[in-house]
């Protein structure tokens, strides 16, 4: 980790937190960007993933393969599921566990400011931040399968 410039540092201190950085910058040129050339990449059942794996790489017993779905369904849990920890193991080297480190963020509402809203059968909606806001100031009540909306 490179440390950060203060106030009344000595020169020499700061000639070498820039020159510390500028290696850094310096190193990224070397990087490839080819998935080939990453460390630690994900493997499934032992065989390491590459840019030239394909699904005949696998060892997987017939005696396995009861049906076309199922087999299909295992591959699709195992795939999500390799994928999911490497995700994991990425985010946690990436950002700082710790959410009250964070900045806090202030925000300019207005009433015309537009919000999605979503229902339990997955459709979304778009409305004002001030329609929403007059809706949640009437209490909504369900009677006999008749929804009553009572202005307080």
């Amino acid at each position: 980790m490179i440390e950060t410039i203060e106030n009344g540092m000595e020169l020499a201190q700061v000639r070498g937190i820039l020159n510390r950085l500028i290696e850094r910058v310096n190193e990224l040129d070397s990087v490839s960007g080819s998935y080939d050339d990453l460390e630690n990449r994900p493997a499934i059942n032992g065989v390491t993933l590459t840019s030239e794996t394909t699904f005949d790489d696998f060892t997987i017993p017939a005696s396995r393969i009861d049906d076309y779905g199922t087999f299909k369904a295992e591959i699709r849990a195992l795939a999500e599921e390799t994928a999911a920890g490497a995700a994991a193991a990425s985010v946690r080297t990436k950002l700082d566990g710790n959410f009250n480190t964070l900045q806090p963020r202030e925000y300019e509402l207005s009433g015309s400011m537009l919000v999605v809203i979503g229902d339990d059968k997955g459709n979304a909606y778009k409305t004002t931040l001030g329609d929403l806001i007059d809706y949640l100031k009437h209490e909504v009540l369900k009677l006999n399968d008749q929804y009553l909306r009572v202005i307080k």
